[in-house]
């Protein structure tokens, strides 16, 4: 997706100095690089303007665990956008598996966020329409390896303390 291939090496370069706002290639963040409770680690990757779909935006989060690309997080547009982006993820691997519309009180609109699910046979697609606002919805692609990791990671991770 994007040019990031899931289940390969990790190869991209780090941005230089002025691509840090604006790329005009695949680059990613070595500034922004965080390591997950997996063992994983987070790069935030550049998407160019060239052939980025329109309903992407200019950047997305890369797992990498072991040198290999596991899952990624892909910001849209949210509402504006997910009709679009439902449209070219189905083109891409068919009818998802599981869809539902529903509007999201907290989001104060009359618009149905739509939620899509494609399980792969070595990976999974879900689209988030909207999530949190009106103008930000995600595309999650993860392996089903590395979402069995991160779910027993995210159980093992203690509870931080309420303050």
């Amino acid at each position: 997706m994007l040019g990031i291939e899931l289940g390969a090496r990790f190869q991209l370069p780090q941005c230089a100095a002025g691509e840090v706002e604006s790329a005009a290639r695949l680059c990613y963040k070595s500034a922004m690089t965080t390591r997950k409770a997996t063992g994983a680690d987070e790069y935030v990757v550049l998407i160019p303007d060239a052939g980025r779909p329109p309903y992407v935006r200019t950047e997305i989060k890369v797992m990498v665990l072991k040198g290999v690309v596991e899952a990624m997080q892909i910001g849209t547009w949210g509402l504006q956008a997910q009709d679009i982006a439902l449209e070219d993820l189905t083109k891409k691997y068919g009818k998802p598996t599981q869809m539902k519309q529903e509007v999201q009180k907290n989001l104060r609109v009359r618009i149905p966020t739509f939620f899509a699910d494609w399980e792969l046979k070595e990976f999974s697609v879900k689209l988030t329409g909207a999530l949190g606002s009106l103008d930000w919805g995600r595309i999650d692609i993860i392996t089903h390896q590395y979402r069995s990791l991160s779910g027993s990671a995210e159980k093992q991770t203690p509870a931080k303390p309420a303050k």
